[in-house]
């Protein structure tokens, strides 16, 4: 009998078989926390987006009326549609009793700006007044005002009540 090659203890070991793949499902513990975890994130982030958009409702109103004024030429509409802007976001006795300068100061205060009273926005003090209202402006100094009143309408602080 011809010798055999290697160790004659090793010629009966049989190859181990593999072991399973780890299945994907169920998944360990922690992935189910980690998907509660990123749920309540999710409903919590929607919930916020949810309050700021219903929070700015009232901008949104003011933006459409101030696109009203822009079509029909009704300026003496101007100071009242930014006077009710503000009766939404800042308490009443603060802002409803303004006028002239002091409310002009309001605007820029809450814009962080001073585009009011030393810029474009200085004639909406007296707008209300005009008989001829926006067409006694140049239509220059008309889109600068009515430019903004869009942007301290975007842009205004809001105070927490």
């Amino acid at each position: 009998m011809p010798e055999e090659f290697g160790n004659p203890w090793m010629t009966n070991l049989v190859q181990p078989a593999a072991p399973e793949a780890v299945p994907w499902w169920p998944p360990a513990p922690g992935w189910y926390v980690l998907g509660a975890v990123i749920l309540v994130g999710l409903a919590w982030l929607g919930w916020a987006v949810f309050r700021r958009w219903r929070a700015n409702a009232y901008r949104r109103e003011a933006l459409q009326l101030v696109g009203t004024i822009v079509e029909t030429g009704a300026a003496a509409e101007l100071p009242e549609v930014l006077k009710r802007t503000a009766l939404s976001a800042y308490p009443r006795a603060d802002v409803a009793s303004l006028s002239g300068d002091a409310w002009l100061g309001v605007l820029d205060g809450t814009l962080g700006t001073t585009d009011f009273t030393r810029g474009g926005g200085r004639p909406l003090a007296d707008l209300g007044f005009w008989p001829d209202g926006l067409s006694s402006l140049s239509e220059g100094e008309k889109q600068e005002l009515l430019g903004l009143a869009r942007r301290w309408i975007k842009g205004h602080r809001m105070e927490r009540r």
